[in-house]
């Protein structure tokens, strides 16, 4: 764990994403039908695709944090060059 419970939150979604990714492939050897295909378009792959904006999002707005951070620093520092 990074101690970042965003990273760390991020790595778990990432985490089960590919948990879901695997079991769903096994489960091709005993449901391969009509009924499995509409349960992985209406359920599934839009699950998967949530999923994957959530992890965007999540890397969009930790480097927003990590910049607001950078930055705060920045501004607690004298500036000597005035």
């Amino acid at each position: 764990m990074s101690g970042n419970a965003l990273v760390d939150g991020a790595g778990q979604l990432r985490h089960a994403q590919e948990l879901l990714r695997q079991a769903w492939e096994l489960s091709k050897d005993g449901w391969d039908d009509g009924v499995r295909q509409t349960f992985e378009e209406e359920r599934i792959l839009p699950l998967l695709d949530h999923m994957r904006t959530a992890l965007d999002a999540t890397q969009q707005f930790s480097e927003v944090l990590r910049n607001a951070v950078r930055h705060a620093a920045d501004a607690d520092r004298p500036d000597y060059g005035s």
